[in-house]
């Protein structure tokens, strides 16, 4: 099973994706206002369409352990706010699917 790591970001794809996050005031959600699958923030990184907050918990906290199908890929949780629009790495867990 690979793993999606990022220990580095380009300055320009930094700008990119946070020019298209706007911090809630009342949670500290950092919801995602670009592509959506359906309601799952979607960016482009290294070549291919990732789910924002994987991209950003990946490369602020650490690696996502990733399957060869979607039912495999490991789940990250969103246990404080439940929004799904949300990439905030902080409150984030990184749950198998059974448990999420």
């Amino acid at each position: 099973m690979a793993t999606l790591m990022i220990q580095h970001l380009s300055r320009r794809t930094i700008r990119r994706l946070f020019s298209k996050i706007e911090i809630a005031a009342t949670t500290n959600c950092w919801i995602w206002n670009g592509a959506l699958d359906p309601h799952y923030p979607l960016c482009w990184y290294d070549g291919r369409v990732e789910r924002v907050y994987r991209v950003m918990y990946a490369w602020l906290v650490g690696p996502v352990p990733k399957g060869i199908t979607a039912r495999r890929h490991a789940h990250i949780d969103h246990p404080v706010c439940n929004n799904k629009r949300s990439c905030n790495p902080a409150p984030l867990m990184n749950d198998p699917p059974r448990v999420n």
